[in-house]
């Protein structure tokens, strides 16, 4: 339900702003007010229309010095705003309802009420304050927090826009308020930082930050000199040393369709080693508790090759050595397999605790890597919930495009993500995606996510799958979207009342290890080997 608005002359209005409307303006005792948003304006003027600005121009060109006030319209030209509101209703319980009658004409507009918002934008569920209106910075926005775990969300925002700060805060808050197990797949290494306490913070928030970080775990994954050099530049900025333990893995954690599907991409099996991997692999990884040493690769080997035929024959030994190099070349090149029974193997039961973030710092391993050993620890974390050996968890992925490409673009890790945006509610696995790039997301994954926040967004293919995508983002939301500083956003989906303009709260407890460097002060400080 909308309506044609008009300001006082000299009246300021923003697009998204919240006014609230009164139905009943008669009755003093019994108000009926309802809130509205403002979707659109144009500004006007009494005296200029669109042909006299076109000629005042035309003056000022031929003129630059000349004044409105030689022109006599110095105290008279006032702008005021033409809008459109939609009325988003009244607050009863925990849902809005509309007015079931028509806005008569020449019903006044306020903007709401810090006291009017508050009644109608206060939780009565379990909730998560990530930031405030950002209108009014005194009226905080409350997430359901149920709703946004197990619906799922994604942060959407171009490089610059907010979306690692959006998320540290949501990770802090939940660590802060939750038992919750977090599990961060960081493909920067960024959310390392995490462990910092905030320099800047009050004496009186330390026991928060104390308590967030106590519950913070950092597992890597890839080449070790990698890893120590990541330490290093850690240690280096934050003048404390990284704790962590590296992720180890078997071969056989991996599916057949992982197995296959990396083995190809990095040294283009044949159509006959394809088959024989998706014949033997599943069987292999079902009996592995029958194998002597599940690390070695050896034993796995003759395993694959012991009673595999072809047409009533075993395969010959060169079509043997040729799958077994291109296998053995992934085993020891993979630096996230385990390759000794005396390597500590990290398991769901590592990472999967209440009162536990675990970030998996994967900076030190290639795009490829990174797919598999995500999509086996996700893999291996749904096994847990349908067994129900694990608790209720939330996986968070940074540059989710990496991981659930779209475009047809195959990827390692897409299937059991996809499996996990669309199953996991049934087994209380939430999803929470991050990326600048949502054209390049599977829009399957994309339109699980019941709760979006959306930020800058000026790429116009971008834009337009949002759109597209998304039964929440509207025209008029797009426009705000392409002007939005950072740090703010709107909100839309079902852990918000209705789509809210945010800005994400400024003040963290720990450390931000997102931020844009600076490349002139990296040269200040660079020094030669």
């Amino acid at each position: 339900m909308n309506y044609i608005f008009a300001t006082r002359p000299g009246q300021q209005i923003i697009q998204g702003e919240l006014v609230e409307v009164n139905f009943n303006e008669k009755n003093k005792t019994n108000p009926e007010k309802f809130l509205a948003r403002v979707t659109n304006i144009t500004h006007q003027n009494f005296v200029i229309d669109e042909m006299g600005s076109v000629q005042l121009s035309s003056l000022f060109e031929r003129k630059p010095d000349l004044t409105l006030d030689e022109l006599n319209l110095g105290g008279s030209i006032q702008d005021y705003t033409i809008g459109e509101i939609e009325i988003i209703g009244r607050r009863e319980r925990n849902a809005f309802v509309r007015p079931n009658k028509l806005l008569k004409i020449g019903t006044k507009i306020r903007k709401a009420s810090k006291t009017f918002l508050e009644q109608q934008l206060k939780s009565d569920t379990e909730s998560l304050t990530i930031g405030a209106f950002r209108f009014n910075k005194e009226i905080p926005i409350d997430f359901d927090i149920n709703k946004l775990i197990t619906l799922h969300f994604c942060i959407l925002a171009m490089t610059g826009g907010g979306k690692s700060w959006t998320l540290s805060v949501i990770v802090e808050e939940i660590a802060l308020n939750f038992e919750l197990p977090i599990i961060i797949f960081d493909p920067h290494g960024e959310y390392s930082s995490l462990l910092i306490e905030n320099e800047k913070l009050a004496q009186e928030q330390t026991d928060k930050a104390s308590k967030i970080i106590k519950k913070i775990k950092i597992y890597t994954a890839g080449d070790p000199a990698i890893i120590h050099r990541r330490d290093q530049i850690f240690e280096e900025k934050y003048k404390k040393k990284r704790i962590s333990k590296r992720v180890l893995l078997d071969m056989l954690d991996l599916t057949t369709d992982q197995l296959v599907f990396i083995v190809d991409n990095l040294y283009n099996l044949s159509e006959a080693q394809s088959r024989i991997l998706l014949e033997t692999w599943t069987d292999i990884r079902e009996k592995r508790r029958s194998l002597n040493d599940e690390t070695d690769f050896e034993e796995i080997c003759s395993t694959i090759f012991k009673d595999y035929m072809v047409g009533g024959r075993r395969l010959g030994q060169r079509t043997q050595d040729i799958l077994k190099t291109k296998l053995k070349l992934f085993y020891r090149d993979s630096k996230f397999i385990r390759q000794s029974l005396r390597d500590e193997k990290i398991t769901f039961k590592n990472i999967i605790k209440k009162n536990q973030v675990s970030v998996i710092d994967i900076s030190a391993l290639d795009q490829i890597h990174q797919q598999i050993l995500v999509g086996t620890i996700c893999n291996q974390i749904l096994y847990s919930r349908i067994q129900n050996s694990s608790p209720p968890c939330l996986i968070l992925l940074e540059e989710a495009h990496r991981f659930i490409p779209g475009r047809n673009e195959r990827s390692s890790s897409k299937a059991i993500i996809r499996r996990i945006a669309q199953e996991g509610r049934k087994f209380m696995t939430g999803l929470g995606i991050v990326s600048q790039r949502p054209s390049r997301l599977d829009p399957d994954v994309l339109s699980q996510c019941n709760t979006q926040i959306i930020m800058r967004l000026t790429n116009p293919a971008d834009q337009s799958y949002v759109r597209q995508i998304s039964e929440y983002v509207t025209d008029s939301d797009l426009e705000v979207i392409r002007s939005l500083s950072p740090g703010e956003g709107i909100a839309f989906g079902s852990s918000v009342l209705f789509s809210l303009p945010i800005k994400i709260t400024s003040s963290r407890y720990t450390e931000h290890g997102g931020a844009i460097p600076s490349i002139t002060e990296a040269l200040r400080k660079w020094k030669p080997g």
